[in-house]
């Protein structure tokens, strides 16, 4: 199974959390940004989106429940495979 999962905040949110964590300025925080992959890019190749603009333990708990997704759809697909095979 083969899906991509992009956690998701706008700008704005991006550089105050790098600000907040590296403590760096905000040129050094969009300079850090700009080494990344683009939003637009990230989104573009998503095949899910997890929105991370409140408390990290919503985000947390959400990303908990897209990984039980995966391994049920992941299971679904072994299953579908060995009845293939027999």
């Amino acid at each position: 199974m083969d899906r991509v999962l992009v956690v998701d905040v706008d700008e704005a949110v991006q550089l105050q959390r790098v600000r907040a964590r590296d403590g760096c300025t905000e040129e050094q925080a969009r300079a850090i940004l700009a080494s990344q992959a683009s939003r637009s890019a990230r989104l573009a190749a998503a095949d899910d989106v997890l929105l991370n603009t409140g408390p990290s333990r919503d985000c947390d708990r959400r990303s908990i429940i897209c990984t039980r997704g995966y391994l049920r759809l992941a299971e679904a697909q072994r299953q579908e495979r060995d009845l293939a095979q027999t």
